[in-house]
């Protein structure tokens, strides 16, 4: 017999099983369940689904609003529930979810060749290929010693707007085309008060007092795992080592409040933070690809 899957709205008390589902399907990244409390609730989370099989989580989606037309969809089965239909019914309400909030395109992330097989199976394209690597923190190397008037800070002992304002600058050179453009409020929520920012562990570098590099650093202390973020350097101060200067430094901050692992994702063809993660010690753990999907919001088809 065929088990039923059964779908229903996400609340917030379900963070904890999407958690875990999260955690089981792909381990290499870090979250907690407060920091996916936080997701559920947020308001530019469209929509949210639990799937289950037989009273068992199975799955989840989550629906961003559009932006510009463009929905991003999360879609997570746990590993022993998949080929049940799971994902495929999930990705039919997140679909219908987009249209109806007038969105045009859905923008989502597979992970591993299972993953984008999934994707292209339901008419999605192939776009760009992601690394993520793994650094055992005991074995990373010592950081260097900043450049003669540059000064390092944590996050934390940083003015957030002033990091928000070099995020803006940098992102739009972020290869992967997953770094986006957000108004400070925004950013400030969904990133900076997020609660699985750790603001003590992130690194900036300031010279003349303004920050010209930045780590972000997300964290599981329960795990002991960091996920390294965005590292951005301003672009008139490419070239000096910078991000390679900070992404150390926080990686010995980690190390030093007892964070055993690290992870992070790397576009593919990012060359220059590939070698700098490479020096750190970082190695492969998994690849994913950028999915993107056309909707035909007039009947519903995809194309």
């Amino acid at each position: 017999m065929i088990p039923r899957v059964q779908i229903r709205a996400a609340v917030a008390g379900d963070a904890t099983r999407i958690a875990a589902l999260r955690a089981a399907a792909v381990p290499y990244l870090v979250g907690t369940a407060a920091g996916m409390r936080a997701r559920l609730t947020d308001i530019e989370t469209s929509g949210r689904w639990l799937a289950s099989v037989d009273g068992i989580p199975a799955g989840y989606a989550l629906s961003r609003t559009p932006n510009h037309g463009a929905a991003r969809v999360t879609l997570v089965v746990h590993p022993d529930l998949v080929r049940r239909g799971i994902g495929s019914a999930l990705l039919r309400v997140a679909e219908a979810k987009v249209r109806a909030d007038g969105g045009s395109r859905v923008n989502a992330v597979a992970d591993g060749a299972a993953g984008r097989d999934f994707a292209t199976t339901a008419g999605y394209e192939v776009g760009r290929e992601h690394r993520f690597s793994f650094v055992d923190l005991a074995a990373t190397p010592e950081p260097p010693e900043p450049p003669a008037g540059i000064e390092l800070r944590t996050l934390a002992a940083t003015d957030p707007r002033a990091i928000w304002a070099l995020h803006e600058l940098v992102a739009p050179d972020d290869p992967s085309g997953l770094s986006v453009s957000q108004p400070y409020e925004i950013w400030y929520a969904e990133d900076w008060a997020f609660p699985d920012h750790a603001a003590d562990l992130g690194v900036a570098a300031l010279e003349g007092g303004r920050p010209i590099a930045f780590t972000h650093v997300f964290a599981d202390r329960d795990r002991g795992a960091i996920w390294s973020a965005m590292t951005g350097v301003h672009p008139r101060h490419r070239g000096r080592g910078l991000a390679r200067l900070v992404k150390a430094h926080a990686l010995r901050t980690a190390r030093e409040a007892a964070i055993t692992r690290g992870y992070t994702a790397t576009d593919a063809a990012n060359a220059p933070m590939l070698a700098v993660n490479a020096w750190l010690g970082y190695h492969p753990a998994a690849h994913a690809w950028s999915v993107h999907l056309a909707l035909d919001r007039r009947g519903g088809l995809r194309h």
